[in-house]
């Protein structure tokens, strides 16, 4: 290796964490194959990257630190976190499966770069980094993100508003995520406050989408809400918003109280979903791309054909697990294990039912165990498991406080009449994690009570809201 001069230290120039071929100047200028040939640099094949072996990583990090540019080194690697955050926000949307990829892969650099800019009183940078990720960040399932957002929106002080309102936004929809509704209120009502007093129409739009998730699909602003965003977003011409737009209208639609849906109705849900796939299909935005999908699943189902069903949710599922996002494919894996179910194939549904459980745990999401419940109660009292249905109720009813299907609303009652009202008050002090243990553990007896029997118990299949002719 050469000896390092003034213009080509390159243990100066490099980031000591992780490493590009563009950090090093070997003897012949081509890169790091030489430090690869002589085992100082490891190449993963998979991922196309450069690792330092760990003891020349430590020392290379101690030879930083005893020169005088060890500032201006950690400043120039925040730099580029700061430009990769903000790529991966804009690009996110339309090309999710190589964003979810290259910002797994980057984890190690963002925490150093946020580490140091908190540690260095660097508010600005840390606020942009934060902010520019609240949505990968949800979207992947990060458990440790909303904490990071609220530390650095607490230490950020007087910053720009439309920064501010960025930060809000994300802290907002993570706060949600964690059915901490009455938290993200006041943070997302913040956030649309300054954004409207910037101009950011698709902040704005955003922002109202988030607002509508709170509340309940009989509330005529919730509807009110997403067709202004969906107003912005025309006008904006942002495809990915006017496909989540078109998608939440159609979801509101499905998820109404007490509505019988006729045949007319069944047909301006899938118009709605048709849309939306359309509108996302041509920009590659894989998320309202999936979203559609399941929704066009659920009009099936409503419709009576479970097969076609289960091949949407099937397929939507498949999409979201490609593009790496957790949070999406836990909904819809648990919603295709509910159908499986329905269609008498307890295995394919255990094993949907165990995937969702699997990422739900992952991503700490307590709104997507409550979506997991709602359907899988339902699955464990048609089995005949009524004492752990209720219970998981009652673990229902700790984190949502309404049913949304007639079923669920049904079976409260029941459980109440059959003498499990005490197992369901038990289920309502259950922590998170115990919660999630106890659905593991039921799969598992369910798949133990299968494999171990030459006749199967098939649950009654739910009701399904019959179609109306008008």
């Amino acid at each position: 290796m050469k000896s390092p001069t003034p213009a080509l230290a390159w243990w100066r120039q490099a980031v000591v964490y992780q490493l590009y071929v563009r950090s090093f100047c070997d003897l012949d200028g081509d890169g790091v194959d030489e430090l690869v040939t002589k085992s100082w640099v490891t190449f993963d094949g998979v991922t196309a990257r450069y690792r330092l072996l760990e003891p020349l990583r430590q020392y290379l990090a101690e030879r930083l630190a005893s020169t005088d540019t060890t500032e201006s080194v950690c400043r120039a690697h925040a730099a580029w976190v700061v430009s990769l955050a903000e790529a991966a926000e804009r690009g996110f949307f339309t090309d999710q499966t190589a964003w979810s990829k290259r910002l797994d892969a980057e984890q190690a650099n963002i925490r150093a770069a946020l580490a140091h800019a908190m540690d260095n009183g660097d508010r600005v940078t840390a606020l942009r980094i934060a902010a520019a990720l609240g949505y990968p960040w949800f979207t992947m399932g990060q458990p440790e993100a909303r904490a990071l957002l609220d530390r650095v929106i607490a230490a950020a002080g007087p910053v720009d508003d439309r920064l501010r309102a960025r930060a809000l936004l994300a802290a907002g929809m993570l706060t949600e995520d964690a059915s901490e509704y009455g938290v993200a209120k006041p943070l997302l009502q913040d956030a649309l406050t300054l954004f409207r007093a910037c101009g950011s129409r698709n902040g704005q739009a955003w922002t109202l989408t988030w607002l509508a998730r709170i509340l309940p699909p009989s509330d005529e602003e919730k509807r009110l809400m997403y067709e202004e965003a969906l107003a912005i977003f025309r006008e904006t011409r942002n495809a990915p918003g006017i496909a989540w737009s078109l998608a939440f209208l159609a979801n509101i639609q499905l998820s109404a109280d007490n509505i019988q849906l006729s045949v007319d109705d069944l047909k301006g849900v899938a118009r709605l979903a048709e849309e939306a796939l359309r509108t996302a299909t041509d920009v590659g935005a894989t998320q309202p791309m999936a979203e559609a999908l399941r929704l066009l699943g659920v009009v099936a189902w409503h419709e009576g054909d479970l097969a076609g069903a289960r091949r949407r949710m099937e397929e939507a599922a498949a999409l979201h697990r490609s593009a790496g996002d957790r949070w999406q494919e836990a909904i819809t894996a648990s919603e295709a294990g509910n159908v499986a179910a329905q269609m008498s194939d307890l295995p394919a549904a255990l094993d949907h039912y165990a995937r969702s459980v699997q990422l739900i745990d992952e991503i700490s999401s307590p709104e997507q165990l409550a979506q997991l419940l709602h359907g899988f109660v339902l699955f464990l009292w048609g089995r005949g498991k009524k004492h752990e249905a209720a219970r998981m109720l009652g673990a229902y009813d700790a984190i949502k406080p309404r049913y949304f299907n007639d079923e669920l609303r049904e079976l409260a009652p029941r459980i109440n009449a059959s003498g499990f009202e005490k197992a369901r008050l038990q289920g309502t002090k259950l922590r998170f994690g115990e919660t999630i243990a106890m659905v593991q553990t039921a799969i598992d007896d369910e798949r133990t009570r299968l494999g171990g029997s030459g006749s199967d118990p098939r649950p009654p299949r739910p009701k399904r809201k019959a179609a109306r002719t008008e």
